[in-house]
């Protein structure tokens, strides 16, 4: 018989060549998390105590996520990181649809989710109390997830307030909101839904704004605080403090609360295997609203976990020029793209007049959620991209499917 090179011979029974499944490391990623998995997946999520639960059988009793473990998310986003001697790699790259940037390191990136912790507690925030989060895609809507997480507070991204139910927003302690984004290329009012998120808050004492854009919060609410004034008088640490695992890191709208050691093992896990990440090299960037699961996952948590470098870019994928991608992915050398179907089949119709022109050969991985690549993917990934690679499916053990260039 033919041997391919997918194919291994099955030595322990001495039989015949069989073919390896494609799906093959996705399946065992779903059975390295699974909650009767061994413990030690438990121990890389990080934690100070060992999760009594985390490797028992569901046949013998309902399965449990790290019971009784204990940890803080935060710290395994950042500080151990630091600690591990990578504090001047750079976390995040953000790229404003203006044209300005900024860099932040791993070492400022704590800094400033230390401060912003600090700035909550002064606002009354404690744990387990909700923080409604109202930004665009902002360096500050990452650092306000951490921040909550590092004082055990239950944060709730949303786009709108029709988003979420009723009672969540009623229920907040605190809105993180902006004056404005950038997103559609000019200064304007982030979303219309500004004024109904900040009336459907009765019970937020505050209104952190981030200045973005420079105009006035509308409409003007007398709880409002300026987010650079209040955090420019915090100091730059606060210990984190140990959370039951189980203890919830984040409400998503909808699907309810979400448990902080069974989400990061999940979207750390998947992050760095889906991808082929490496965090020594690579400059991860992807374009989910950061609001929805994969934006939590993919954006928020995930890369940050993994001590990856990534890009946050506020615009659209078409703001200001076609070619505005393709601009970012050669100023910061992107490695590893994770996009939607429907971006890719934008690039299909501005093909090479938008693409042209820009190095895109350090481009490792192109990621596309939700669809198996078609043959007009293939061939525009070839022609425009580069054909390095071919396309390869990869499934997420949630059961997101992603196509995989790599």
């Amino acid at each position: 018989m033919k041997k391919y090179p997918s194919e291994r011979p099955t030595a322990e029974r001495g039989g015949p060549t069989r073919p390896v499944s494609p799906a093959r490391p996705a399946r065992h990623l779903a059975i390295a998390m699974a909650p009767s998995g061994p413990p030690r997946a438990a121990v890389a999520a990080g934690g100070d105590r060992p999760p009594a639960g985390a490797g028992r059988s569901p046949r013998r009793s309902p399965a449990r996520w790290f019971a009784h473990g204990r940890h803080n998310v935060s710290y395994l986003c950042v500080d151990r990181h630091v600690e591990a001697g990578h504090g001047e790699r750079v976390a995040i790259h953000f790229e404003g649809a203006p044209g300005d940037s900024r860099a932040i390191t791993y070492s400022q990136l704590k800094d400033e989710v230390c401060r912003a912790a600090n700035a909550l507690r002064e606002l009354g925030v404690g744990t387990g109390d909700r923080v409604v989060i109202h930004l665009p895609a902002l360096a500050e809507t990452v650092i306000a997830m951490l921040a909550c997480a590092r004082i055990g507070a239950v944060h709730l991204l949303i786009r709108t307030a029709a988003g979420a139910h009723p009672d969540e927003l009623a229920g907040a302690r605190l809105v993180i909101t902006a004056d404005g984004s950038h997103h559609d290329g000019g200064a304007g009012p982030f979303g219309a839904s500004v004024a109904d998120v900040l009336a459907a808050c009765t019970r937020a004492e505050h209104v952190l704004v981030v200045r973005r854009t420079g105009r006035p919060l509308a409409p003007s609410d007398e709880r409002a605080l300026w987010w650079h004034e209040v955090i420019a008088r915090q100091p730059g640490r606060l210990a984190p403090e140990p959370y039951d695992a189980r203890h919830p890191l984040f409400t998503l709208a909808p699907g309810g609360p979400r448990g902080s050691g069974e989400f990061l093992t999940r979207a750390g896990c998947l992050h760095r295997a889906v991808f082929d990440l490496r965090p020594q090299s690579d400059v991860y960037w992807c374009t989910a609203d950061l609001a929805s699961e994969s934006g939590h996952s993919f954006v928020g948590y995930g890369p940050l976990a993994n001590g990856a470098t990534q890009v946050i870019y506020e615009g659209a994928p078409d703001t200001p020029p076609q070619d505005r991608f393709w601009q970012v992915i050669k100023k910061h050398r992107v490695s590893v793209l994770h996009t939607a179907s429907d971006a890719i089949r934008s690039y299909l119709r501005w093909s090479e007049e938008a693409a042209g022109g820009f190095d895109r050969s350090g481009l490792r991985v192109l990621a596309a959620i939700e669809e198996r690549p078609g043959p007009q993917m293939w061939i525009w990934r070839r022609e425009h991209v580069g054909p390095t690679a071919g396309w390869e499916l990869r499934a997420y053990p949630t059961g997101w499917p992603a196509s995989a260039l790599g």
